[in-house]
């Protein structure tokens, strides 16, 4: 794993959104960077926020949710280029209520068992994220 240097972290928020045995990915809406991939939804901390406030607010931006946060169960860096780092916070989560997500952006979702959401076209931090996952489900 790669150290970031203070200066230049970029600090993201990414929702492992838990229904039963399934999770849940969106698929990156056309015109973003990375559009078609599969990915945990989330987004960037704005200043003063945790990494559960920002999944909180992101989530219901882009998916019209109200999430319960537990706990930050992976963390992810990663050089983007000689000047900037990602630290992505993976947040395992549930929606609160009964509701079902309503993507923003018309961006599709899907539910699957963790082994299964292997089979997408995902970012590499979120595949590394699943393979965490699938790890600790299996403890």
């Amino acid at each position: 794993m790669t150290v970031c240097s203070p200066a230049n972290i970029i600090k993201v928020s990414a929702g492992i959104i838990c229904r039963g045995d399934k999770v849940m990915l969106a698929q990156r809406p056309p015109g973003s960077r990375h559009a078609g991939m599969w990915e945990f939804p989330g987004g960037k901390l704005e200043s003063g926020e945790t990494p559960e406030s920002c999944l909180e607010r992101e989530l219901s931006e882009e998916l019209d949710i109200d999430i319960v946060a537990s706990e930050v169960v992976f963390v992810h860096e990663h050089l983007i280029d000689e000047e900037s780092c990602l630290k992505l916070f993976f947040i395992e989560c549930r929606i609160a209520g009964e509701c079902d997500p309503v993507p923003a952006a018309g961006q599709g979702i899907v539910w699957a068992v963790p082994e299964d959401l292997l089979s997408y076209e995902l970012l590499e931090p979120d595949r590394c994220a699943i393979h965490n996952l699938i790890k600790r489900r299996k403890k």
